[in-house]
């Protein structure tokens, strides 16, 4: 989602589509991931952090590891930043769900609304929202780009295995 508060952004076309980045006083604030056929704003302003963010992105694309080396700012209430600092736990390749994510944070019965956290998540592919799956491994919703196409193929690019929620086996 858009962020309301933003001094520089800029568009990238990545192999999911078009990723808009989002900067205020040099801190990523925001990545949408658009759907399939939206029109990336236009770029605004001047940021170096957003330069750095898109290298990493192309570090990622590539299948490339990377250490993020820019400045981030979450905005969001209290539980939604223990949600998402929990799931920024999670390394490239690997996966939680929804309930070890309420239990890393303190509330083992709060998986639903980890879910609502999870997709309200500001920062997607560097916050790696995509890696939380339902129990059994079981993929699940997804809010960017063009939903579970879109979560399917940041799973399969990092080579997680995963039950695909529409498969009838």
């Amino acid at each position: 989602m858009k962020p309301k508060k933003f001094d520089a952004s800029v568009a990238l076309h990545t192999p999911i589509g078009i990723v808009e980045l989002f900067a205020l006083e040099d801190k990523l604030v925001a990545i949408q991931i658009l759907a399939t056929g939206d029109e990336a704003s236009e770029s605004t302003g001047k940021s170096k952090t957003l330069a750095k963010v898109e290298k990493y992105l192309s570090r990622y694309f590539a299948g490339k590891t990377a250490t993020p080396d820019f400045s981030i700012e979450l905005t969001g209430t209290d539980f939604q930043k223990a949600v998402w600092q929990e799931i920024a736990k999670v390394k490239l390749g690997e996966i939680t769900t929804y309930a070890e994510i309420a239990a890393g944070i303190g509330k083992p019965q709060a998986f639903r609304a980890v879910g609502g956290a999870v997709g309200a998540n500001p920062l997607p592919l560097l916050i790696g929202c995509h890696r939380v799956l339902g129990s059994s491994r079981k993929i699940t919703g997804f809010s960017g780009g063009d939903g579970l196409s879109t979560k399917r193929w940041l799973l399969n690019h990092e080579q997680i295995d995963f039950v695909d929620s529409t498969s009838t086996l």
